[in-house]
Order: C-alpha cells, then structure tokens, then sequence
C-alpha cells in the first residue's frame, strides 16, 4: 500500500462552552446509586417472596402478588394480622422502595437544573460563535429570529416554544461539533504531509461560490428568448445512438435540481422521420434558428416550437461554450453575454445590472460575511429568476461554501495516520470492488461478440454491451448485497468469494465482535492473481480512537477525487504537482482524467490533476490542449486490463471528481467503469437486522474489525416498543431515561451514541438494502445533557425504531481524516 503524499484533516467545530460539565455527570452518578438501590430492593423482594411463601398465611397471598410485581411505586401496608417477623419485613421492603423513590425524585430535580443550565450553556455557545448564528441564518431565516429571541430568554416559559426552537437548533449545532461533512463554516479542512519536507502552503480568499447551476438555466431561458433565440447556436447530440432502421437510442437529461446539472435521465428509443433523419444523418453538427426555419420553410411560430422539440428529446441541445470558456467564471461570462445584448431589451438591461450586483456582492461575502449581505444575495437571485420567469432557488443552495485553513501549529502527527494493516484488507478489493464485476462482465460480453483483443470506441455493439453490462449492475448502491445473474467465469468466482465472506458473517451472527482476519486471509489465498487487477485507487476517511485504532468511515474512489475539491482553495498543486503525480506514475499506460463538471460546485476547479484530459464529445465546454480524443481511439484488453489507445499510446480516462458516477451522463460513468474502481463493501449491518429483526426484539451488530482497523462500528437496531411500549404526553422523562440507560447498559453501551431514523419512503418496508442510503444521517446524542435527551425523546416519539451505534472514537472532538491510498 502506498499513501498519497498529502493528507487531509477534518476538524469538527469547538465545543467551547458545550465541552461535559458537572451537572451531567452529577445526573449520571445519582443514576448510577438508583440501580445499585434498585438491584437491593429487587434481590430484597425476591428474597420475601421465598420467605413468605414458605409461611402458611392465606392473608399473604395479596402482599405475595405485590412483592413479585419488584415495582418501587407498589407500596405495602402492614397489618395487625400479620406477625412481627412479616411486619418487619414489610416494614424493610417500604424503606428499600422509599429509598429508590428519593433518588428518582432527586434525579429528576437534577435534571431539571441539568436542563437549565446546559440551555444556559447552548445560549453562551450561540453568543460567542457568531459562526453558528450565521449558519442558522443561511439554514432557516424562521429559524434564525426565534433563536435571537430564545437568547433573549422570552422562551424559558414557554415549553412547547421552547422544543421548537431547541430541537432543529440542536441538530444545526451538534451537526458542527460532531459531524465532519464539509459545510460553510461548521468544519475546518487542513492538509498535512509526511514525505514532502517543509510542507506549506497558502489559503486563497475564494471560498463561498454562486449556484453554477442556476447560471446555467439562466442561459438556456436566455438562448429561447426572441430577442436572443436568433443568435443561438444548437448542436446534434452525441447522447444519441442509431441503431439502424430509422430508429435512434437516446439518453436524455433534463433539470432535476440546482445541485447538479441536468441528472433525471431517460434513456428510450425514437422512430425517426424524415425531418429527424435528416439532420442526424447530416455531416453538420452546428445550427442556428434561421438554418431551421429556412431548411424546413417554417414560421417563426413553428420554428420556436420545432426547437424547443427537439430540445426536449434530446436530439440537439445548447452549445454553451459560445458563452462558456471558463466555468469557473460563469457568472462573469454570464454577465458579458447579457450585457453584450442588454441593447435589445430593457430587461436585459435590468439582467446585466442584477447579475453585475450578485457578482459584487459574492466578492464582498467572501471577506466580510454579514446577514444582511446573505440577503442582497438573495434578493438578486430572486430578482433574476423573476425577470427570466424561472424556477427560483432554495435558500440553502444559493451559495456553496468550504472552510480551509492554515496549518500553522498544526503539525503531521503519524500516530492520525492510516494504519498500515489497512493495507492487507484493502488487498482483497476485488471481490468488493464493483468496477471489477463491469470489467469481467463487459470482457466476457466482447468475446461473445467475437472482439477478443481489440474495437473502436465508436462500435456500436461493443457501446451497446458496455451499456446493459453498467445498468445490469444499476442497483448495486441500493441493494450492494443482490446477487446478479453472471455470465463471466472471473466474477463467478467474486461472487462466490463474496457468499464465502457473507456466510462468515451470518455464521457470527450472536457474537459481540466480529474478527475478520481468517476470513481475509482464507480469500487472499482463494484469489487467483492471474485472473484479477493488481491495482486500485481508494480516498479513504477514517477516524483514530485512543488506542489508536483506524475506524473507517468511508472509502470512496481515488484518483484525487476529494483533494482535487478542497485544493483549488491553496497553492499546493502549484508547488508539489510532481509529488503528486508521481504517486499516479504509471510505466505501461497513463491516467486522463474525464472533466465534465455537471455546474457542480464542488467540481468546479481549474486544477488539472492529471496533465492530460479526455475529449468526449459529450462535454459541454471542449478542451483545447493536452487531450486524447476519443474519436481517434480504441479500446484493448489485455491480462492487466482495458486501456484506451490514441495514437500508439495507452491511457486509462478516469474522473477525478468528488461527484457520485450515477450523476455523469450515461457514456462517461459507462466509460470510467472499465478503467479505474469505485467502491469497497463496508455495509455490514443490514446483514445482522435483516436476519434477526423482529418487531419486538433488539438486534445486536457486533463491531467488525481487522486487526486495528474498524470496519462497522458496534450497532442496535431497538423497536421503539420492545422498550418504551408508550409514550405520550404523561411520559415522564425519568422512566424514558431509566428504561433506555438499562438497555444501553445491557448491551455495552454508555450515555453517549450516534442514532438514525429511516427515511420516510422505506419506513413501511421491512427489508433492509443498505444503511446508507435507506437511513438519516447519525445524530449524536448524550443522555446526561438534558437538551439531548428531549431531541432523543422525540426522535424516538416520531419513528418506530432507530439504529443506535457506539461512540467511536470515543472523543466527540475528533478530526475525521482522508488519505488516498494505492493498492
């Protein structure tokens, strides 16, 4: 295993004021005296139930049946009709139980002072981290104001005003402290290295960015305008495949969300008729509007109409690069082209002055953030999408923003390191890794088809193969576990290393930990070499506990994915590019990276990771230098793998981006699949609640590891109602408190965990696919903070069961790191 020469660290937001106080561990240690005089009164009751039984008193049979109930809130009177010797021990059954009482009321004063002071405690939080305030305000403006009046103290008497504001606030603010998913100003990205001598670099002030997308829709309701529609060029498709007979295969995309350009697709087929056959089967690739309405003697009327048709099918489609030379300066390029034109319309005029304003004002926040700046940016969004009449946007997608920062005193630390044992369980990615299966799948399909060495990237049949072979595996993400019907011999032997690992697993069903060392050693030596690739890319984001164990958290594709996202912020490309691309040095064949931005922001990036692209014909802005195109190339196999071939080279086209392969058109995610690995299995889980869950039962997921590495943390998958039969509004917090403290304890766990919910659209399911794409993000939670407690009660109010997993690390301030590393 080598290691990318720079890693990344994640740190969470500072607790500051909300760091364990007191107060929560003073209700903790009077529950902890609770259970030990609970254990004494039960062991007391079943000690009188022996005694009494043996006495021969018809009058006890009532006292027996109250006994046996071991409530503390069952009281027993003694009586002249009883003797001495059982008034006295009804008399030591009422202390015991009085006892327990004491402490539960004196629990529940304490949390009521826990409850106060740690709101006291969020208020001081909110009030020196105007950091957080500003998140609140982007998050939910609604939100925002209540909380300035919750800081004022006008809530404290109001309970339900109260729970409504401390509940989403508690989400927003422990999403900072304990969540390290890159939001605006919540987590802090730093970069280190271990092999570059003197590592430095420098932070650029570009960090919060337009909505890319919403340009972009921009453009297309300018290109229809009938003051611009006449200047508008529209090119043929290449999303489309003839298939012979008149017929077209047409993958089309359309709008689905400011987030990613264009990402509900449809792929169909279309009987072509004269019209449409004309002009796919034309040389000519370019058109305007009075090469349409002239070519087909059209009106102006039907020649809009024919437009927005073809459009629609996904026969032609913008070209945006009359516009677009640098995506990363949309919003300039946007603003020349309107202001270019502003002398058609007034409203363009109106446009040009707006998008000029949004501009000036995204300058200005990115140095000096205010509110009321965040809502000029608004106003200008809203004022341009009502001049255009367009959808506009959501208020949380309007900017994007990433949080770098120095490493100044923030040296490399080898103890954060990835551990080198992940090395020897990453060897068997093979059998995991899902890009595998495409390749084996598709080579196997090519020698059906008679191709055994060697076929252009433009044969229709072997396109045609590289399709279906993708979408045969389309549901993986939802359903990793699903076994496909294979045709290659290569991936029947994956999937039967596959069931071999599956079956260890189920055989280890009852266990508290799960050892995955024999069974990673048994496949290693099952792996035939000669019929796998030697070689991977994976970004992989772990965790270090205090015993410095790795606990994984994810691992993504590699390929400078995640660091080509977060260093376009800095210099460091400009100063150690050969140290990272020697990490990549390959001798038979070269990596080209596939850069198609899909106007998300987070890909939007001038850094050329690898030093040449690769021209597909379906990217929206076409490269001008350093670029294979595919048109000139083929595809060939050999025992290493498929190459792509230009020009008496080999390369293998990658895409170095953060964005899930399902959102790129279809041919660049097919395309990518055959060259380079995207995934390794880690969803766990789903195994143990898919075998054992009942609606009345707890399912325990023991923790997987190998050696030092973590895999899936420790899990309970709890029924609400296996625990909490009820609850309403005449709950009490104690007996909640009392009950789920007991489970935690059962079965290992402490006050502190992570919980989820199941999204709304799989909760009437009963099969579970996969955690992560079927449940909500994990919230923390700690019993002892009072405030936590009453998010915990309505979560557990709202849903019918939750998945609670261990603390881990056991540290909430933890940093979250994420090394590449090649396999």
């Amino acid at each position: 295993m080598r290691k990318h020469p720079v890693l990344i660290e994640r740190k969470k937001y500072p607790q500051g004021y909300l760091k364990e106080n007191e107060e929560d561990i003073e209700v903790s240690s009077r529950y902890t005296v609770y259970i030990k005089l609970e254990r004494v009164f039960i062991d007391f009751c079943e000690e009188l139930i022996e005694t009494f039984g043996e006495l021969d008193y018809n009058n006890l049979s009532k006292v027996i049946t109250k006994i046996k109930k071991k409530d503390i809130f069952t009281g027993i009177n003694s009586s002249e009709k009883y003797t001495d010797f059982i008034n006295e021990r009804i008399e030591k059954y009422e202390e015991k139980r009085k006892k327990c009482i004491e402490i539960i009321d004196s629990i529940e004063l304490e949390m009521e002072r826990n409850e106060q002071f740690n709101r006291q405690l969020l208020k001081n939080f909110l009030k020196s981290n105007k950091k957080i305030l500003n998140m609140v305000y982007m998050t939910n403006k609604t939100l925002y104001h209540n909380v300035l009046r919750y800081l004022d103290d006008e809530f404290d008497e109001k309970k339900k005003k109260l729970r409504k504001v401390e509940i989403p606030l508690l989400k927003l603010v422990y999403r900072a402290i304990a969540k390290t998913s890159p939001y605006f100003y919540f987590n802090d990205i730093v970069f280190h290295s271990d092999s570059i001598p003197d590592f430095s670099y420098k932070v650029k002030n570009n960090l919060i960015t337009p909505n890319y997308v919403f340009f972009y829709r921009v453009m297309d309701k300018l290109f229809l305008s009938k003051e611009l529609i006449g200047f508008t060029k529209f090119k043929i498709s290449k999303k489309i495949s003839n298939l012979g007979n008149d017929e077209l295969q047409i993958m089309s995309y359309k709008h689905n969300n400011f987030r990613i350009l264009n990402t509900k697709l449809g792929i169909y087929n279309l009987k072509m008729n004269k019209v449409l056959k004309y002009f796919v089967s034309n040389q000519k690739e370019i058109y305007t509007y009075n090469e349409f309405k002239t070519t087909l003697n059209l009106s102006d009327d039907d020649c809009r109409k024919f437009i927005e048709y073809v459009l629609d099918i996904g026969i032609f489609e913008f070209d945006y690069s009359m516009i677009v030379s640098n995506e990363n300066n949309l919003l300039e390029e946007v603003y020349t082209y309107t202001l270019a034109y502003s002398k058609y319309a007034e409203w363009l005029e109106s446009l040009s002055v707006k998008i000029l304003l949004l501009k000036e004002r995204i300058e200005e926040i990115n140095s000096n953030f205010s509110n009321e700046l965040y809502d000029g940016i608004i106003h200008c969004y809203s004022d341009i999408a009502e001049i255009l009449g367009i959808e506009s946007l959501e208020k949380n997608v309007l900017l994007y923003g990433d949080s770098v920062s120095s490493n100044l005193g923030n040296p490399y630390n080898e103890e954060k390191d990835i551990s080198n044992s992940f090395g020897e369980l990453i060897s068997i990615f093979p059998v995991f890794d899902l890009y595998e299966m495409i390749q084996n799948e598709f080579l196997f399909e090519l020698q059906e088809l008679g191709i055994n060495e060697r076929v252009s990237i433009n044969d229709s049949k072997a396109m045609l193969a590289l399709i279906n072979t993708n979408l045969k595996f389309k549901n993986y993400w939802n359903d990793p576990w699903q076994k496909e019907e294979l045709r290659s011999p290569k991936n029947i032997q994956i999937q039967s290393l596959k069931d071999e690992f599956y079956e260890y697993l189920i055989s280890n069903l009852n266990g508290n930990v799960v050892d995955l060392e024999p069974i990673v050693n048994r496949i290693n030596t099952n792996i035939d070499n000669n019929l796998f690739r030697k070689e991977a890319y994976y970004s992989v984001f772990y965790q270090k506990t205090k015993n410095n164990e790795m606990v994984v958290n994810q691992i993504y594709p590699g390929f400078g994915s995640f660091f080509k996202r977060f260093i376009r912020y800095t210099d460091i490309f400009d100063k150690y590019q050969k140290q990272i691309r020697d990490f990549y040095s390959e001798k038979e064949f070269e990596w080209i990276e596939i850069n198609e931005t899909l106007a998300f922001n987070a890909n939007m990036s001038t850094v050329r990771y690898f030093p040449i692209r690769y021209q597909d014909p379906l990217l929206r802005i076409p490269e001008k230098v350093d670029y294979v195109d595919e048109t000139n190339s083929s595809i060939y196999y050999n025992k290493k793998g498929f190459y792509l071939e230009s020009n008496g080279k080999a390369y293998k086209p990658i895409i170095s981006s953060s964005l899930i392969r399902a959102y790129f058109p279809g041919k660049m995610s097919f395309m990518s699949s055959i060259f380079g690995n995207i995934s390794f299995l880690i969803d766990t889980p789903v195994i143990w609640i898919n075998e054992l869950q009942d609606n009345k039962k707890i399912v325990t997921i023991p923790r997987v590891h190998f050696k030092d590495v973590i895999i899936t943390r420790a899990m309970l998958y709890i029924p609400v109602k296996s625990i909490i039969p009820k609850i309403d509004d005449n709950t009490k917090t104690i007996d909640i408190y009392i009950k789920i403290r007991k489970v935690l304890s059962t079965h290992g766990y402490g006050c502190e965990f992570f919980v989820q919910t199941r999204k709304e659209e799989f909760k009437n399911e009963h099969h579970i696919k996969t955690i992560l794409a079927e449940f909500d993000k994990p919230q923390y939670i700690d019993l002892n903070n009072m405030l936590l407690m009453r998010l915990f009660i309505n979560i557990i109010r709202t849903n019918e069961n939750i998945l609670i997993s261990e603390m881990l690390p056991e540290n909430i301030d933890e940093s979250e790191y994420m090394r590449e590393v090649r396999v």
